[in-house]
């Protein structure tokens, strides 16, 4: 009798947990949403660190993860962004895939500035041949 009462508590337990509306949906928009511009910002310095590290060549995979996490980290701290408005941004943006394309259509555009930034400085910092 015992054990019958506790499974059927379980389940009631289960369905009720499954039919709650105490958290949001995946499409939901969160209060802390980051706006698609800033959004866009810390994305392209999202992608730039980790370009610096598949370019370091570091043979543990645990030790890239761990530097991508603290270099992520600067990137939020430098936009007065903590993580779980990031993620939770992050989530709203995939969930909507129109306003996600828009900020990586943007994020494509600042990566194309830094490249152009980045190829400037070289030709001009490299020394001229000589006649």
């Amino acid at each position: 009798m015992i054990r019958q009462l506790a499974v059927w508590l379980c389940i009631c337990l289960f369905f009720a947990q499954c039919t709650s509306t105490g958290t949001p949906e995946l499409g939901a928009k969160p209060a802390n949403l980051v706006d698609e511009d800033k959004m866009a910002a810390i994305l392209t310095q999202v992608h730039l660190s980790e370009a610096r590290i598949v370019k370091l060549t570091i043979g543990s995979s645990d030790t890239s993860a761990l530097l991508f996490k603290r270099l992520q980290a600067q990137t939020l701290k430098k936009f007065n962004v903590d993580t779980a408005s990031y993620t939770q941004s992050f989530v709203y943006y995939s969930s909507h895939p129109a306003k996600l394309a828009k900020i990586y259509e943007q994020v494509v555009e600042n990566l194309k500035e830094v490249e152009k930034e980045k190829k400037e400085k070289v030709s001009t910092t490299r020394p001229k041949p000589i006649p």
